[in-house]
This record gives C-alpha cells, structure tokens and sequence, in this order.
C-alpha cells in the first residue's frame, strides 16, 4: 500500500515543468526541492515583516522626526532679545491654561543684572506693572527722551511683600545723557578681597538696541537695553565661581569729577599671624585705631607678654598697613590714567548724566514702603525715582537696604 502512495507522488512532481536555477539548484515547478517547505514559510514571513516595518517607519523618517523632537524641546536661552514676545507663544497647555497679561511685557526684555541665576525666573510668577516706564518710552518729550542716548539696566531688590512672601522685585534703570555709559561690569562681594572691573563681553553681556515696536527707526538709534547671551543649559554645568560672579555683577559707572575721591579706598587691614605656635587675627583701621592700643588690646587678649611679643605684633600690623597704602596708590594711578584718556566734552556729559529708577506700580502687591533712589555702588542714587517715593519715609531706608528684624549679632564687619 505504502508502495501505491509513493508511486502516485513520485508521478505527480515528475507531471510539473523542471528548470535549473543560477545557482544549480533544481526546481520543480514553483518549489524548490532542496528546501523544507517550513523553513520556506518562515523565511518568507520573515521576509514580510521587515518589508512592512520598512514601510512604516523608513531609517530617513526615523531620523527626521529625532530631529524635529530634538528642535522642539531644545534648551531656551536663560535671556533672549524678543523674550517677552516669544514667551507668550511658547507657553504649553491649552490656549486656556496661558497667562493673560493685562500690562505691558517689554520690560522682560532687559536683563535683570546681579541676580542668582537658578531664581532668575521667580520674578515673573507676579504680573508687574511697568507701564509707565512704556509710556514715557513712548513719549518724545518726556524726561528720559531728553538726551541723545537712553540706557536701560535691570535688577531685583529681594523683598517681604505681603500676601507673596519674599520676593524679587525688578526695578529698571534708565541712564539718560550725551555719552554711553561705560561697557563695563563691576565684581565684588564678601569673599573677594579684590574688585574686578572687566569688559561686559567676558560675562556675555552687552548694551544692544531696544527694537521693541512700538518705538519708531529714530528712538530705536538712541535707545539700548542691557542684554546677556546665557544659556540655561549653560548655567547646569556652571562651576560655582562663574554662578556667583553672575550674583555679584553689576553695571560700572564714574563720574569723572569723583573718581578720583579717595573714599572708596579702605584704611583698613586684617593680619592673620601665628606667634608662640598659636594663630592670631587682628583689625586695624590706621585712620580710627591707635597702634599702640590694638598691641595691647591683642596681647591681653591672647595672653601674650607685651614686652616680649609687643614689638612683632606692631612689626606685623605695619607691613599689612603700608602693603594696603601701596595698593590704593596704584588704585588711584590706575584711576588718573583712565580719566587721561578721556576728551574733556565726554568727562562733562558723564558728569551730567541723570538715571531714574522705575519701580513697579502695583497696587496690589504694593512695593512703595520699600522705594529707594539707592542704585548700586557705582550709579550711586538716582536723580528721579518713579513712580515718587512717599514723603513719609525713614532715612536710613534711603541708603538702598530694607530694615527687616533679622539678628544682628555674629555679623561681621563689611
């Protein structure tokens, strides 16, 4: 029986067409008799699916669209010219769910210089009222469209409003006059013993044109904004040397007239020695302290015998006061070779230049209690502050710093 069957197939393949393949291989018909039809079936499954996942998803699409997602989630600068406009059109969610701002946004377009750069974006959770600051832009005869050029700066003054808590409340600064301010940043603070007086390019900063709309060709040739090229993703990496220069920056000015005012330079001196295996500091101001008593004070309080150790703590104080004296003498030569340069029409214009420090005008929350025409060490105060100060102010708030009731006591000297 098993016979019949084999005969009956061996009749059936030898019924179909045979041909020869390139490769030596004999086909009979349509299947190829040197291959295991399961193995056939799966290579051509196989074969199937690849050729549909190529269809769907081409490498070239796939490489495109990495792309295109690379370029919508890309880092923004931490600080961009036309931040304010393109803000409101990157915002994400739902058209319901973007702010709706009711004053004027231009005033985010200057950069809010000598801020921690991580809380740079806390001063924007309040809608601030800047429109004021819009208006006498906007005006061709108001006070700070007066001059040839107008300079504008920003900055946070960090504040316990009520309601918000603390927060970083921008002012902006307009420097009015003849001449442009200098290009120049000034770097000091607490751990620094020397200021830093550097060109604003080395901090990625500069005084570009404030192109905003509705001010016209003519007012755009005369009015700037400080601007910085920093990126967020460049503050990630940031070491905290180059964070903290950004905190303590601010805009340089002179004026010619003082500059060479020598109440800037410090009289003071700290010596740091060690006498009989101990460490020993000493304060000394050679213009309100009497040597002789600063070696007493020092020896009484270190328990130290006068007449033995007297004379090398004396030695030790002279060597740091004349080392300071030397220092301010080459300060103030310095000093006297950058006026040098200076034409005497632009000494007069920088002496002349008038600033005015806008406030925002909330009414809610309200920023006049703590208003100061106080700038920085270099800008000093300003002519006009705005909207005005309260007559009824205390005088010491004048100097630039809220009295807030934080305990003074373990506080050093400043």
């Amino acid at each position: 029986m098993s016979e019949v069957k084999a005969s009956k197939k061996v009749d059936r393949v030898q019924e179909l067409p045979e041909r020869t393949t390139r490769s030596g291989k004999v086909v009979i018909g349509e299947q190829n008799i040197t291959e295991n039809p399961r193995k056939r079936r799966i290579r051509k499954e196989k074969k199937e699916t690849e050729k549909q996942k190529d269809i769907i998803i081409p490498k070239a699409v796939t490489r495109k669209r990495k792309k295109i997602e690379r370029a919508e989630t890309a880092e923004k600068p931490l600080y961009e010219r036309g931040g304010a406009r393109k803000k409101l059109k990157i915002q994400k969610g739902s058209v319901k769910d973007q702010p709706e701002y009711s004053t004027w946004q231009g005033w985010k377009e200057i950069f809010l210089v000598g801020m921690e750069l991580n809380q740079y974006d806390e001063t924007y959770k309040i809608d601030w009222d800047f429109d004021h600051l819009e208006e006498m832009l906007e005006d061709e005869d108001s006070e700070i469209n007066g001059a040839r050029y107008l300079y504008l700066f920003g900055s946070t003054e960090p504040q316990l409003v009520e309601k918000h808590g603390l927060s970083y409340v921008p002012v902006i600064v307009a420097a009015v006059g003849d001449v442009p301010p200098p290009s120049k940043v000034g770097i000091n603070s607490v751990q620094m013993t020397e200021e830093k007086i550097i060109e604003m390019s080395s901090m990625k900063m500069a005084w570009v044109p404030f192109d905003i709309d509705h001010l016209s060709k003519k007012d755009q040739q005369h009015t700037f904004m400080l601007h910085c090229k920093l990126r967020r993703n460049q503050v990630k990496f940031m070491k905290e040397e180059e964070a903290r220069a950004y905190e303590y920056c601010l805009p340089y000015f002179f004026r010619p007239d003082s500059l060479l005012d020598d109440s800037d330079n410090t009289t003071e001196v700290s010596v740091i020695t060690t006498i009989e295996g101990r460490g020993i500091m000493i304060n000394f101001d050679w213009k309100s302290d009497s040597l002789n008593d600063t070696v007493e004070a020092t020896c009484d309080d270190n328990d130290l015998d006068i007449d033995k150790h007297g004379a090398t703590v004396k030695e030790e104080i002279k060597k740091e006061v004349a080392k300071q004296k030397k220092a301010n003498e080459e300060k103030d030569a310095e000093k006297k070779s950058m006026l040098d340069a200076i034409p005497d029409k632009e000494k007069e214009a920088m002496n002349k230049m008038k600033f005015f420090k806008f406030y925002p005008q909330n009414k809610d929350p309200s920023v006049t209690e703590f208003m100061s025409p106080f700038i920085n060490r270099y800008y000093g105060k300003a002519q006009t502050v705005l909207p005005p100060i309260p007559e009824k102010k205390n005088e010491v708030e004048s100097t630039g710093f809220t009295l807030l009731s934080f305990p003074t006591a373990g506080i050093p000297k400043i």
